[in-house]
């Protein structure tokens, strides 16, 4: 488990034939507003894929990664742009705890 505001990651690692990486990204219920919830994953998403390569890089042969995203933050404290920036930015942080 690890924890960078305002985003929680918890990783699993398990033997794997195939191997890869499977990512799931949610949001916490305290945001009530669905279209709100949907609009914090699809960034979490956009933040993942310019980061993707990084994470595939933690995948080894015969290994399956699990990792789940979580935004745990505030909604409606920041504009759209610098909670966007403050994903990416979280997203970053938990690469380089998950690679040590």
């Amino acid at each position: 488990k690890f924890d960078r505001k305002p985003i929680k990651a918890f990783v699993y690692s398990s033997p794997s034939k195939e191997g890869g990486l499977r990512v799931v990204f949610t949001v916490s219920k305290s945001i009530l507003n669905s279209t709100q919830r949907n609009l914090l994953k699809r960034l979490m998403k956009e933040a993942f894929r310019a980061r993707k390569e990084e994470f595939f890089g933690y995948v080894r042969s015969g290994m399956l990664l699990e990792i789940v995203f979580i935004y745990n933050g505030d909604f409606d404290v920041l504009h759209k742009k610098i909670r966007f920036a403050s994903i990416r930015q979280s997203l970053t942080n938990l690469s380089s705890t998950i690679k040590s």
